[in-house]
């Protein structure tokens, strides 16, 4: 998927990220993504974790896990955001923070606000009537929602007393 040219990063080799994080084994072993003791973090960048980004901030990290759960790809795959966005026109911020790579950031609201306003011109804050705050796309593309798994999807997510 592509990365805005708003969110930081450097790419550097997976023998980088096994020397910072004081490792002693092969790209292949490393863990796909995490942060260093200094609150930088990183992910992987190959499927073979022979290169990884660096993100230059926490910020920068945050907006590049919201790029991926917001991108077109991710949409087609997956019937929780696709739901989200069909449904309501967005994803409420407090669910996108049990995403699980979101999660073990624990990105507060503001961070996640900011992250959109500030990295993802692709993506838009709004409010609902019910003082709900959501993440959306501009573009409004929310996916199909005619199969099998969505179905089971939005007795799962959207009406689990179903």
């Amino acid at each position: 998927e592509i990365i805005p040219e708003t969110i930081n990063f450097e790419t550097v080799s997976g023998e980088y990220i096994a020397k910072c994080l004081r490792l002693n084994i092969p790209p292949g072993q490393l863990p796909q993504c995490g942060r260093f003791s200094n609150d930088q973090y990183f992910m992987t960048a190959t499927v073979d974790q022979s290169r990884y980004r660096l993100f230059l901030s926490r910020i920068d990290y945050i907006a590049v896990l919201l790029n991926h759960y917001f991108s077109e790809n991710n949409i087609r795959h997956d019937p929780y955001v696709r739901l989200h966005l069909q449904n309501f026109k967005g994803v409420p911020i407090e669910n996108l923070k049990g995403c699980p790579r979101l999660a073990e950031v624990s990105p507060t609201p503001e961070e996640i606000k900011n992250a959109v306003k500030s990295k993802l011109p692709h993506l838009k804050i709004f409010t609902d009537e019910s003082n709900v705050t959501f993440v959306a796309r501009e573009d409004e593309m929310y996916g199909n929602s005619d199969t099998s798994e969505d179905f089971l999807a939005r007795k799962l997510y959207l009406n689990p007393n179903c």
